[in-house]
């Protein structure tokens, strides 16, 4: 992945540190660790955005436009290698499994 090379090749020049979430409404990400952070860009994979809820655990890095909010620390949840899984806060679930199978809130579909 292109941000951790990045951390790599410049240890010198990026810095990452953790914080927690403290707010997110939609269009800022706000975080507080060491430090206050606020309108935090989100880094994602392409074709996936969001939003986290407050009280997320994310990374917080700095890079050459600004800081960036890296994600939210996540726990599998029953995964295979291989396997996705979307979840909101609400609980509905999209699971993509290693045999083909979509599971939309536990449901084949």
């Amino acid at each position: 992945m292109w941000i951790l090379d990045r951390i790599v090749k410049n240890k010198s020049s990026t810095e990452a540190k953790s914080g927690e979430i403290t707010n997110a409404d939609g269009k800022n990400i706000s975080a507080a660790g060491t430090e206050e952070y606020s309108s935090l860009p989100m880094i994602s994979p392409y074709g996936i955005v969001s939003f986290p809820p407050k009280g997320e655990k994310t990374v917080v890095l700095s890079y050459d436009f600004g800081k960036v909010c890296l994600g939210v620390l996540s726990y599998p949840q029953d995964l295979e290698e291989g396997e996705i899984l979307l979840c909101s806060r609400g609980g509905a679930q999209i699971k993509l499994c290693n045999d083909g199978k979509v599971l939309i809130n536990g449901k084949e579909v």
